[in-house]
This record gives C-alpha cells, structure tokens and sequence, in this order.
C-alpha cells in the first residue's frame, strides 16, 4: 500500500508541475471522467430517492431483508440501469491513470463500522452497511452467488468459453439478467469483475476468474451469432 501512496504522489507531482492553464484543464478533464453527467444525475436519484426510503425502513426497525427494503434495493438497480452506472464504471476503471490504485476496495462489502464507500451503494456513511447487507439479502444476489458456485464447479473441468457447457452457464446468467432487470449481461460480468462483492466462500481472485470467464464466452457466443 504504501508503493501506491508513492505512486499516487507521484503522479499528482506531476500535475501541478504542469503551467496553470494545463492544470486547470487536466482537473476538468479528470471531473468529467470520473463524474460525468449520467453519474451526477443517479447520484442526485439516490440521494433524494433510494436514501430517505431506507433511513424512514433503518429507522422503524425494518431487517435488511424484509420485502419493504428489497423494493428499495429493487429500485436502486434499476436506477443503475437507466443512468448507465456500470457502463461508466467500467470506463473510468479501464481508463483513469488514478483507478488501479481503488480497485482491491472495490470488491468489498462494507459494514456499518468500515470506511468502504461506493457509488455502487450509497454515499451515505451512515446507510451504507445497512444497504450493503440489504443488497448481499436481494433475490438477484443470491441468485448470481449461486450461478458463481456453477461456474466454479465447471471451471475446474477446463471447459472452453465455446463449449456447450460453457454456453448453458451463459443461458443462466442471461436468464437472471431478464429475471431481474440487470441489463445487457456483458456489461454487467465486466462490471462484476471489476466493483462486484464474491460470495462469501470465494476469494477475490476465483470471483474474477469467473466474470472474466462469462465475459469471454458472452464475446464468444455473439461472434458466432454474427459470423
């Protein structure tokens, strides 16, 4: 950690050697890449939507997974959905000279006493292990963990992204996707590499394994759809 605190420091050294008008321009440059618009405006709907439903739930006592705060957690994805949240999550995260140094955080639920915050939950420090645990309880996270354990399972037969196996697991995923309104399956395994929380009986490292896996063999079977 602290080579990339070295690095980070670095690079921002870098930066403000550069003349004013080209420091001004890399910073609005680089508030535009890792806030644009889209992010803006899903981070304004989560605040004044997602958050005062779930403190009014947090504050009435309500579990995490009672069906009141699952159709907040509901609501959330498709918020996500409609501002292209993974889309430009995955842009920054593939792009942004700074991203690499965030990303072993990113794949971590918080809890209520931890200091992991995401857009990918809430900017809320006080709600976000609230929603965390919501979000690990939603029907659509079960679902995805168990297809993980599939996947695993059948990854340690070797099988091909372009197998027949490899291409039934993909019917799986694609059926969760629809089931739960996830959007386009590609992008949401790129994004799972990258910001999504592994089961719990997997480590970091297997998880990735397998988004990347599932983003192969989707490339795949759309090429041959194509060819």
């Amino acid at each position: 950690m602290t080579g990339d605190i070295g690095e980070i420091g670095e690079f921002m050294q870098r930066i403000l050697a550069l003349p004013a008008k080209e420091r001004a321009a890399w910073a609005s440059r680089h508030n535009e890449e890792i806030n644009p618009q889209s992010a803006q405006d899903f981070q304004e709907a989560v605040r004044t939507r997602i958050d005062p439903a779930l403190e009014r739930l947090l504050a009435g006592g309500a579990p995490a997974s009672s069906p009141k705060v699952q159709k907040i957690i509901t609501e959330y994805l498709q918020l996500m959905c409609q501002h292209a949240v993974r889309e430009t999550a995955i842009e920054w995260l593939t792009r942004a000279t700074i991203a690499r140094h965030v990303l072993p955080r990113l794949k971590q639920r918080p809890t209520q006493d931890s200091d992991v915050i995401s857009s990918q939950w809430t900017s809320n420090p006080f709600l976000v292990g609230f929603f965390a645990e919501a979000e690990r309880h939603s029907a659509q996270c079960k679902a995805l963990d168990k297809m993980l354990v599939a996947v695993k399972d059948s990854l340690q037969s070797e099988i091909e992204p372009h197998s027949k196996p490899a291409q039934r697991l993909v019917a799986k995923f694609f059926a969760i996707c629809r089931k739960y309104a996830l959007g386009d399956p590609g992008i949401y395994a790129q994004w799972a590499e990258l910001v999504r929380p592994p089961p719990a009986s997997m480590t970091e490292a297997e998880d990735r394994r397998i988004w990347q896996f599932l983003a192969h063999a989707i490339a795949t079977m759309h090429s041959t759809e194509h060819r």
